[in-house]
């Protein structure tokens, strides 16, 4: 079977635009919308490989405690386990102790895509991703502020205690300080 490709170019309906216009579609407010952001923090564990963790480590420590230290990504998602699978919950609260006006609170993508991925609708409607659940460590990279992650308590379960750090493809369980005793 024979497949004809259009490849014909379709001249805009105005070749200049208004910056005003540019501004207000790409500089938009948070959704106002009825969302389901996440309940549970993002899984920890070391997404690039332990291997791969272990030899950053060995090779350059101070630099790679500094990482754990400053970066949001490398120390809750890509080495997560190996930069302390028990102080995870200190560095979420520590990254985001100002909650959405933190510097590390910001979604990598436009509010439309984060709106669909939040929503599961469009391109993620017949898929399984969201912003909770075993896809989390997606969430936390692509859609961070739109998915909730920016919450300095995600790790407070609900009537007290905190989350257990979790591998990925698990959902957080809750930990009571009084049974830790």
């Amino acid at each position: 079977m024979l497949f004809m490709w259009d490849y014909s170019y379709a001249e805009p309906k105005s070749k200049t635009r208004n910056w005003q216009q540019i501004f207000t579609t790409t500089q938009r407010p948070r959704p106002s919308f009825p969302g389901f952001p996440t309940k549970y923090p993002p899984c920890c564990g070391d997404l690039i490989s332990a291997v791969a963790c272990k030899r950053l480590k060995f090779n350059n420590p101070q630099h790679f405690q500094d990482r754990c230290e400053t970066d949001p990504d490398f120390s809750l998602i890509q080495c997560c386990h190996t930069c302390g699978l028990e102080e995870a919950p200190e560095r979420h609260q520590k990254f985001f102790a100002d909650g959405e006006r933190s510097k590390n609170c910001f979604d990598r993508h436009e509010i439309q895509f984060c709106e669909h991925f939040l929503e599961r609708t469009d391109f993620w409607g017949p898929t399984k991703w969201s912003c909770s659940g075993e896809n989390a460590h997606l969430a936390f990279r692509i859609c961070r502020k739109t998915c909730g992650y920016c919450k300095p308590d995600l790790y407070d379960a609900p009537g007290g205690g905190t989350y257990k750090p979790t591998a990925c493809g698990s959902i957080p369980e809750p930990r009571s300080f009084l049974t830790e005793v």
